[in-house]
């Protein structure tokens, strides 16, 4: 929902309110590999110009990444994502990745 200063051209929210909890969990599989695990949750409203308050909703996010390396100019990357909540039921993600440095 855009408020009155983005309506106007502006870029910025006045009145938005979010909590969020992020938990991020960093490991290595081998030398090659490693992951990263991260999930959050998250219940945001925000506050009409009127000042009063908009009915909160509570979202969830997760997410795993796996990177590896073959050699020094070629990586590979998976990433899986889920977000459910409120106003978004159920979204899954899937990212492949390949790099090569010439």
């Amino acid at each position: 929902m855009r408020d009155s200063k983005t309506l106007q051209g502006g870029s910025s929210f006045t009145y938005n309110a979010v909590n969020a909890v992020y938990l991020g969990v960093r490991g290595h599989l081998n030398d090659e590999t490693d992951w990263l695990f991260r999930a959050s949750s998250s219940l945001a409203t925000h506050v009409r110009p009127s000042k009063t308050t908009v009915p909160s909703f509570q979202q969830q996010s997760y997410s795993l990444r796996i990177n590896h390396i073959r050699n020094d100019n070629l990586k590979f990357g998976f990433e899986l994502a889920y977000d459910q909540g409120e106003r978004l039921e159920g979204s899954v993600g899937l990212m492949l990745s390949t790099r090569y440095n010439f």
